[in-house]
């Protein structure tokens, strides 16, 4: 029973750091649309994607399953990390340029353009390697737009990133 507790804890563990990555030293990119628009759609691409959908399936009661997530927590955390990095530089950039509050007035956003296509999938039984596409599609958007708020150009032509990918860095 202790061994199945300290699986429960690492687990609740894993789940908080990744929360914490999400909104730590965030809470600046809620002032601008353009930088919102694309954290909110890549938080909520997350949030449907990597952690509702296992609620949805029942898979946090699975012991096998939660060990399986724990597996890859670290690659998990580093991605987060480094998306976190990418946003808080996306800000910056926005305010040196003068551009952050440029689109307040006049647009509006619903947050689900990067899953809307896929939104009907959670909680039914996927394969894992469509849940990582979707995770994949996720973090490419999450990763084009914010380098389009960076760099103040198109970046279209950027090749999407694989899974793995986004463990090392976001910026290359």
């Amino acid at each position: 029973m202790a061994d199945v507790a300290r699986t429960w804890d690492a687990f609740m563990q894993y789940r908080f750091q990744a929360t914490m990555l999400l909104y730590r030293d965030l809470y600046r990119c809620f002032g601008s649309y353009d930088l919102m628009r694309v954290k909110l759609n890549f938080d909520l691409g997350c949030y449907y994607n990597v952690w509702l959908d296992p609620v949805a399936k029942d898979q946090h009661l699975d012991p096998r399953a939660v060990m399986n997530e724990l597996r890859r927590a670290p690659d998990n955390l580093t991605a987060l990390r480094n998306f976190s990095a990418l946003f808080q530089q996306a800000d910056a950039a926005l305010r040196d340029r003068g551009a952050y509050h440029e689109k307040n007035l006049g647009h509006w956003d619903d947050g689900v353009a990067c899953l809307r296509s896929w939104i009907a999938e959670v909680g039914t039984q996927r394969k894992k390697r469509d849940i990582n596409r979707r995770t994949e599609e996720v973090f490419n958007y999450g990763r084009t737009e914010a380098l389009k708020l960076l760099h103040g150009e198109d970046v279209t032509s950027t090749e999407p990133w694989r899974l793995y990918q986004f463990a090392d860095s976001l910026i290359a």
